[in-house]
């Protein structure tokens, strides 16, 4: 189970559904155990930030990319393998996997791929909110209607799913201090994935993630000792 301790700021701001949309808000999300590998960390987070915002940022970071310019995406392609090729080692990543990344993938980079995955990639930003970004009203799938309905959307950044009561809060990191390492990721990535997170490496909306919070860890941390502006407080129900 995630034993996420969740600072009093972040309860305060799920309770009151803050509605301030202007501005930043920041919150503390300590111990937070990620889903994906268990790694457990401390979080600060801004709730406010808005997503949209973010990627209209890297849509322009993306556009001032000269496309032709092959010789330096390629300088930046070979930095990224080394990039991570030296976490992986760092980190004892299983051989093959860094060979894939070492030996592997500079073989498949040509420029017709370069093109056709910043293609791919400017495609995925333009569809921004419910339009895309030249003003047109996006046409919306039955699929993708069914899963907004499963939720109830508590602010732009907060829902809760109607079912199980699962709090999911999409907000941007701010900073993450690793109290406990998690599960190494060891994908293969493909040429064309490598590419693009290439590319998108310091986009904004990277900064991005979904915290996730179930109905017993937030009961939890009514009851549990919080940090905020340097006192502790115990909050009982």
């Amino acid at each position: 189970m995630n034993n996420s301790q969740i600072n009093l700021e972040l309860v305060s701001f799920l309770t009151t559904m803050f509605e301030n949309d202007k501005g930043n808000s920041f919150a503390n999300i300590k111990n937070y155990v990620s889903k994906g590998n268990n790694e457990i960390a401390d979080h600060k987070v801004n709730l406010n930030f808005k997503y949209r915002n973010a990627q209209m940022k890297d849509l322009k970071a993306l556009q001032a990319i000269d496309i032709n310019d092959f010789d330096a995406f390629k300088d930046m392609f070979d930095k990224a393998v080394i990039s991570k090729v030296d976490y992986l080692t760092k980190n004892k990543a299983n051989a093959v996997t860094v060979s894939h990344f070492a030996n592997v993938l500079p073989t498949k980079l040509t420029f017709a791929q370069f093109q056709q995955s910043y293609i791919k990639l400017y495609d995925s930003l333009v569809q921004i909110g419910d339009k895309c970004y030249n003003g047109e009203t996006k046409v919306q799938s039955d699929q993708s209607k069914a899963v907004i309905d499963t939720y109830d959307y508590l602010t732009p950044s907060i829902k809760v799913h109607k079912e199980n009561d699962t709090i999911y809060i999409n907000a941007k990191t701010e900073s993450k201090k690793v109290i406990s390492k998690g599960t190494l990721n060891e994908t293969k990535n493909g040429i064309d994935v490598f590419i693009k997170d290439t590319l998108s490496n310091d986009f904004l909306s990277t900064k991005y993630r979904m915290y996730i919070i179930d109905r017993i860890e937030l009961f939890n941390a009514f009851k549990t000792s919080f940090e905020f502006n340097g006192k502790d407080y115990e909050v009982n129900l």
